[in-house]
């Protein structure tokens, strides 16, 4: 391992915020510039429900190759009747189907996140995540040269800033909690739907979890479905440093950024710590 110093002859500090997937791949990213890490969260492993992958392999944590499956990506009806479905009318916000049909490789997240897990667990220092204890307790790292933000943007907004959402159903996969969904398509597809019947607008079926997603408004007539905000975009700039060293926003909920996957955590950690 290549140890990065700086002018006072030691190896870079990096505090993360939160130990969900994203939290722990960008502690990889530091872990593999020989940095030392701080991890600020709950202590609690991060939920993973119904059919989440990774879209790249996360270094040091799954193989470009093994592992690796392709996913079938299938559009019924049209792009704009998606769209239009999912995000109500008059909007033009880029849909999955136009980037990820007709196929992609997909990697495993349950297995990286669980070696992530049992490799950065150890370091993580419990913490209520609060305005007032980010800035008493992680502003109080004196010398962390980088703060990662994979932690909800919104809750801690103190700019009065604008937060744009979308509200869905989910339906996943917990096989843990006696919870499986109730809607199937072919193993290793999603099936994005942009037509009026059915009422669901993607179904999905990888690595042996399922899921399947409804639009906003009223409750499908389906057991064990939860109602989820998914973030699409902020104008927020708070946070842009803590404790003197700069903030990277990392994760869909961490940028609060619609297209935002939890493998750009690694990338984005990693190509910041080369320029420091």
């Amino acid at each position: 391992m290549r140890l990065l110093k700086r002018k006072r002859n030691r190896p870079l500090m990096v505090v993360i915020l939160g130990s969900g997937p994203a939290g722990l791949f960008a502690a990889q990213a530091a872990y593999d510039m020989g940095a030392v890490v701080s991890i600020y969260a709950k202590g609690e492993r991060s939920p993973l429900y119904g059919a989440q992958y990774l879209h790249q392999p996360i270094p040091g944590l799954s193989l470009p190759t093994v592992g690796r499956e392709t996913v079938s990506y299938i559009l019924k009806g049209t792009v704009e009747g998606y769209r239009r479905k999912v995000y109500g009318d008059g909007t033009d916000i880029q849909v999955s189907p136009e980037t990820l049909a007709p196929s992609h490789d997909a990697w495993d997240i349950r297995s990286a996140y669980d070696i992530a897990w049992d490799r950065f667990s150890g370091l993580i220092k419990p913490v209520n995540l609060t305005v007032h204890s980010m800035i008493g307790t992680v502003g109080g790292e004196q010398f962390a040269d980088l703060v990662v933000w994979s932690i909800p943007l919104q809750p801690f907004c103190v700019g009065g800033h604008g937060f744009a959402a979308q509200d869905v159903w989910a339906q996943g996969d917990a096989p843990e909690l006696g919870r499986f969904c109730s809607v199937s398509v072919e193993p290793w597809t999603i099936v994005t739907n942009g037509e009026d019947s059915p009422r669901w607008y993607r179904a999905s079926n990888v690595f042996g979890h399922r899921t399947a997603e409804w639009p906003g408004g009223v409750r499908p007539p389906v057991e064990g479905i939860a109602r989820v905000s998914k973030p699409v975009g902020t104008n927020c700039s708070c946070w842009t440093e803590l404790g003197g060293a700069p903030v990277l926003r990392v994760g869909r909920y961490g940028t609060w950024t619609k297209g935002e996957l939890s493998h750009q955590a690694y990338a984005k950690t990693r190509a910041l710590l080369e320029t420091m």
